[in-house]
């Protein structure tokens, strides 16, 4: 994470804890007469506390030293707190709703769960220690007013639906966290391809024009120096006039991912567009490729969108040859369809390859391809036509276990 933006989600965590305690403290004493050394006494730690993190964090030191220990401080300032204000029945013991939240707002995915285990184990801990008196006691006056003879069954009931509570609070910050993770991300995405869209609008009218002189003049020379040129010197100006429509193709392709999209939109049949693309497909899968197409969309019912048919089949066109460089030494390519409420899914699934996080999370990007002689514009485009057409494109692999490519689209 970015340094600064580390320091200001800590500095806005470090406020926000301090203005729920203060709430929720004052309710508290409003509703339940609160003695007024706990009181003050929960406000006043919670307030040195929040002091120490701010210098900390204006220090922009050891920030994830930082972020560890304030989820451990407050983990055991409320744990001493519940321990002394009644242990089960402790109406403070909510707050340990506070590092479970914070945890899943500065820490990484996952990271509520966990707080929310650690928070289960020391209120257990708390419980047991003041059912049966195991710590010595520091607040006497103070103690004796919250301390009761409560029944063992009554413990262990209140226990187990405080720590049903906790989790069930943790894998709602854990699904929260994962969903706004991923918002981020789509909208990253989105504004990485406006800006490469339009920068690559530019270079590519820049450069095709001069590009395209530069093949032909060299045409026109080898015609007219055929009988002059020696074999090797014949051999260069081909290469030159090859590698110049290469860069011409990929020019092609980048300003046809950058001029704004116009669709023919009409009533399609996801089976019957597929089974086009395989037509199409049919010699390339042959020609050296020891890949096994399994048609498992075949014999089901069909799917029904609005989309334009030569966009979509550029997608699955786009989307099968990144399965087929995935498998270089062969393997099965299955396709199926799913049909959901509001969506018609079709799967891609290789025996390929795989890829790793890192990859994934390039995947949709412009000239990011992690494949040898890629440029990455393929599947960028596939995203880019997917996204205007109301839909998504999701991704599931792993190194060496092959890849899983989802598109959804609006059904009718």
């Amino acid at each position: 994470m970015i340094k600064p933006l580390l320091v200001q989600k800590l500095k806005r965590l470090i406020l926000v804890r301090l203005l729920a305690v203060t709430v929720f403290i004052t309710l508290g004493a409003f509703v339940f007469e609160m003695n007024a050394f706990i009181y003050y006494g929960v406000i006043s730690v919670f307030l040195f506390l929040s002091l120490v993190y701010i210098i900390w964090a204006a220090a922009e030191r050891h920030l994830k030293i930082l972020t560890y220990f304030q989820i451990a401080m407050d983990l055991l300032a409320i744990t001493v707190f519940v321990y002394y204000t009644g242990g089960v029945d402790s109406v403070l013991a909510t707050l340990y709703v506070l590092p479970i939240l914070s945890a899943g707002f500065v820490l990484f995915r996952r990271a509520p769960v966990y707080v929310a285990v650690a928070s289960s184990i020391l209120f257990t801990a708390a419980v047991v220690a003041e059912h049966w008196s195991v710590l010595p006691d520091y607040m006497p006056g103070i103690a004796y007013d919250f301390h009761f003879d409560r029944d063992l069954f009554y413990c262990f009931y209140m226990v187990y639906v405080r720590v049903t509570i906790f989790i069930l609070i943790g894998f709602l910050a854990d699904y929260l966290v994962r969903a706004v993770d991923k918002m981020e991300q789509t909208l990253n995405i989105r504004e990485k391809f406006a800006l490469l869209g339009e920068m690559a609008m530019h270079m590519a009218h820049e450069i095709k024009n001069p590009l395209m002189a530069i093949s032909g003049s060299i045409e026109v020379l080898e015609d007219d120096l055929r009988g002059k040129l020696s074999v090797e010197n014949r051999k260069m100006m081909e290469s030159i006039v090859v590698e110049s429509q290469r860069l011409k193709d990929l020019f092609e392709k980048v300003l046809d991912y950058a001029r704004p999209e116009s669709f023919d939109i009409q009533r399609l049949n996801v089976n019957e567009v597929l089974e086009e693309v395989f037509i199409l497909l049919d010699s390339f899968i042959k020609k050296g490729k020891n890949v096994n197409v399994l048609h498992e969309y075949r014999g089901y019912s069909p799917c029904w969108i609005y989309a334009d048919r030569n966009r979509i089949k550029q997608v699955f066109i786009n989307i099968i040859y990144n399965g087929m460089q995935a498998m270089p030494q062969g393997g099965d390519l299955a396709v199926w369809t799913h049909e959901s409420n509001s969506h018609c899914e079709v799967n891609f699934k290789d025996t390929g390859l795989g890829m790793n996080r890192q990859e994934m999370e390039h995947l949709f990007i412009p000239f990011r391809s992690g494949k040898k002689g890629g440029t990455g514009i393929g599947l960028a485009i596939a995203y880019k036509i997917i996204h205007s057409h109301g839909g998504n494109i999701a991704v599931k692999s792993q190194p060496g276990r092959g890849s899983v490519f989802t598109v959804s689209l609006p059904r009718l």
